[in-house]
């Protein structure tokens, strides 16, 4: 399973590396959006409660994610410290309410797949990267949430997504063609 790093990345790519495609929604519910082309929402005020990380912008494209195509992530952010070694992402995805994945992540080695290594400097960011996303996800609301914690167990930033993906019309249209041509294949003697 890919998990990509900074939890800008961490919470797409891991939607992407756990399923495959259907027509998204976005489920809106608060105010702590993040700035940006995005599904993405702060677990909390990252400003009242002094997040390490800063994020003035994440883009994806396209918003919402589609299954089958790519994403490409550009997020940008202000460190306020310097993140070693032994930074940690506590992640969590659901799908509905059913735990799929509880994964702690060393954050470092997560830099790495975006060309950044540790330490990360204090100091402004930019991270862009594109994930393939399965061409098949199950219908149904994917909850993601992703925790990142410093060695000092420092909250560096915490993000979380819901994202309902809606049955694909065209994968199901092409099951339904091959379901009703392997019906009438047998009686002509022929196999798929």
């Amino acid at each position: 399973m890919k998990l990509l790093p900074l939890t800008l990345l961490l919470i797409p790519s891991t939607l992407a590396s756990l399923f495959s495609t259907s027509e998204p929604t976005i489920l809106d519910d608060d105010d702590l959006s993040v700035p940006g082309s995005n599904p993405l929402k702060f677990c909390e005020d990252p400003v009242a409660e002094g997040h390490i990380l800063n994020i003035e912008r994440v883009d994806l494209e396209p918003n919402p994610p589609r299954a089958g195509e790519t994403l490409t992530i550009k997020a940008t952010g202000n460190f306020t410290k310097e993140i070693i070694e032994g930074a940690y992402v506590n992640i969590v995805v659901k799908l509905r309410s059913i735990p799929l994945l509880r994964r702690k992540q060393d954050l470092c080695s997560q830099m790495k797949e975006v060309d950044k290594e540790c330490p990360l400097e204090k100091g402004e960011t930019t991270i862009t990267k594109s994930v393939d996303l399965p061409s098949i996800i199950p219908s149904g609301v994917i909850n993601v949430e992703a925790d990142v914690f410093s060695v000092a167990n420092e909250k560096i930033t915490c993000l979380r997504a819901s994202i309902q993906f809606k049955k694909n019309a065209a994968v199901a249209e092409e099951k339904k063609k091959k379901a009703d041509a392997q019906k009438l294949l047998p009686e002509a003697g022929v196999d798929l």
